[in-house]
């Protein structure tokens, strides 16, 4: 596996490893996930509706993590995102979620 190859490997899972954290009940809030979530969900949700695809969902993470936040709470806020103003994707993230785990049990997030 090429560097190239391992990177992009690494970022999927980080965004998956996100949006699983997402699904889990979480002890305490992340103010900078809740707030990055509420201003950018539009354009969130516009990204996926652009692009319905798991390479979409792997292309919006990245464009999250570009503005500063970690691959993890990039998956959250897409997640977060999906969850509450475009359920429409939930399908969506669990196609990216069982693309990017590692085999085993299917996500199903319903």
């Amino acid at each position: 596996m090429n560097r190239r190859s391992a990177v992009t490997a690494l970022a999927s899972v980080a965004v998956l490893v996100g949006c699983q954290v997402g699904l889990a009940a979480r002890a305490e809030a992340s103010p900078l996930v809740d707030n990055y979530t509420i201003a950018y969900w539009p354009w969130v949700c516009g990204a996926l509706d652009s692009a319905p695809t798991p390479q979409g969902v792997y292309q919006t993470g990245l464009a999250i993590a570009a503005d500063g936040l970690t691959y993890q709470e990039a998956g959250a806020v897409l997640f977060q995102s999906v969850n509450f103003y475009c359920p429409r994707h939930l399908g969506l993230l669990e196609r990216f979620m069982n693309l990017a785990a590692p085999q085993g049990e299917p996500v199903v997030m319903r």
